[in-house]
């Protein structure tokens, strides 16, 4: 038997303090980016800010894919991500302190320890996101991400080592006193994987089958990034920290407006058409970037960098989604998400960087040579767009939207008996609804992205919940409910 964990009643000020939390270590993911400014430059040998913020990206999605896969084969390891995160958040500090300050070779274990802190420190924050309701989830997601840009503008105007040495032990004091106090029993919990729970729910091969192609999307657009990255390389961090800064802030509005039009659309062919204009978008962007005058770059960079932030709110918007019903599986789910979308921005700087050296630099052929990749994969990603769109008409148009029994489906998705009596959650619902439309396994997965196995899980926690035993008790279940409502 399955069970799904109980949604937690935090307080507002517990909401207030995730998102904080998620903010420093938003905050201190971009300072390793700004050490490179603040810092003697010989400990870098040679690197510029670009390679290093690079390297820096590398290491996070490594450890980030690396604890998804340990928690996937060893569930139990959950319960170690709070301690884990403040031990090598604390010492990747300590030795990042020592490197600095007094010049030594530290730099590299400092920047592991650290980096792993810092991934740590992202799935820890994400698993207590997933316990609030979506529509809260949602709130904490903008205002984290519109505080971390702000944080991280104010971490690059520091001109001295000293000081953003100092602001970056603050920021772990901080972090460490926000985890003390929101790490409860009830929060503690959320760590734990119950005896009861799926076990396939964790497992990696599930996840990329049910998430296949928002990680390709987002992917994509994170390679986008890393390219545009390795042509705008500014010469202080402060420049290049507007760009992000203003960005961010566009990408924030692009993604809640997303949002808004997903939740009242409620069609999977209107998201597909959005994706579809954006990647076409960026290819336009491409076509055209040779072609321009060098100084209008920061501009594509901004559009290109605009895009990567709504759909990296995205890709945390939905492992918060696919996390509601247990916690815990989204250290697995942004995990394997968030690691994948960071190498596909170190890729695509690497590609960029690594084409454009083959031929001479400053000439349109450098620059055609450098987006080759990008040209392939935007086209190839635009076919598997329209092939998923064709697919989705396809279903719609031969589904029946009148088998809702005597009740429509915003009357269903919105009975407070079903979420209150019976604990039915927003995923479950979802498959609820189709399910009562007569969409059968396959139909019901197509629609909603995931797998067969996954929708099978979910029908059964459904059955358990509502007491039923097959479909057509499912029917007259819900017959019920309008009689009585």
């Amino acid at each position: 038997m399955d069970t799904a964990e109980p949604k937690t009643t935090y307080s507002f000020t517990h909401k207030v303090l995730i998102v904080v939390g998620m903010a420093l270590v938003g905050i201190l993911s971009n300072s390793l980016q700004t050490a490179f400014f603040v810092a003697n430059a010989d400990i870098f040998n040679g690197l510029s800010p670009v390679v290093f913020s690079m390297i820096c990206t590398v290491l996070t999605a490594v450890w980030l894919i690396c604890i998804a896969v340990l928690v996937s084969h060893k569930p139990g390891l959950s319960s170690w991500v709070p301690t884990a995160f403040l031990v090598t958040t604390g010492i990747g500090v300590a030795l990042l302190f020592c490197a600095f300050l007094f010049a030594s070779p530290l730099v590299i274990p400092a920047l592991i320890m650290l980096s792993c802190g810092i991934a740590l420190g992202f799935l820890f924050w994400l698993v207590l996101t997933a316990r609030v309701s979506l529509q809260d989830a949602l709130i904490i997601l903008i205002v984290f991400r519109i505080l971390s840009a702000c944080g991280a503008l104010l971490m690059k105007t520091l001109s001295f080592q000293t000081e953003w040495l100092v602001a970056l032990v603050v920021i772990y004091i901080a972090s460490v006193a926000l985890v003390k106090t929101v790490l409860n029993q009830d929060a503690r919990n959320s760590f734990v994987v119950s005896s009861q729970t799926n076990v396939d729910l964790f497992s990696i091969k599930t996840i990329i089958k049910d998430l296949w192609e928002p990680i390709l999307f987002v992917s994509l657009l994170g390679f986008s990034s890393g390219t545009m990255r390795a042509f705008f390389q500014p010469d202080n961090a402060l420049s290049s920290s507007l760009i992000i800064f203003f960005s961010t802030l566009a990408g924030v509005l692009v993604f809640y407006l997303f949002i808004v039009l997903q939740e009242r659309s409620k069609k999977a062919t209107d998201t597909l058409i959005i994706k579809l204009a954006v990647l076409l978008g960026i290819t336009l962007l491409y076509l055209s970037l040779p072609f321009v005058d060098q100084k209008f770059w920061v501009i594509y960079a901004g559009v290109v960098d605009l895009c990567y932030v709504a759909g990296s709110m995205i890709m945390n918007w939905l492992c918060v989604k696919e996390s509601q019903d247990i916690p815990v599986r989204a250290i697995i789910v942004l995990g394997v998400f968030k690691g994948t979308v960071f190498l596909s921005i170190a890729l695509g700087f690497i590609a960029n960087n690594t084409l454009g050296m083959l031929v001479q630099e400053n000439t349109t052929l450098s620059f055609v040579l450098s987006l080759m990749g990008v040209y392939i994969i935007l086209l190839t990603t635009v076919v598997v767009v329209l092939r998923r769109l064709r697919l989705a008409l396809a279903t719609s148009n031969t589904q029946n939207s009148q088998i809702l029994v005597n009740m429509t489906e915003d009357q269903l998705r919105n009975n407070k008996e079903l979420q209150d009596t019976y604990g039915i959650t927003g995923r479950e619902m979802d498959v609820l609804v189709l399910a009562v439309a007569g969409y059968n396994i396959s139909g019901i997965g197509k629609q909603l992205y995931i797998s067969e196995n996954t929708v099978k899980t979910y029908l059964k926690r459904i059955y358990t919940k509502l007491d039923v035993h097959s479909r057509d008790d499912l029917r007259t279940f819900v017959t019920s409910l309008t009689k009585t409502a």
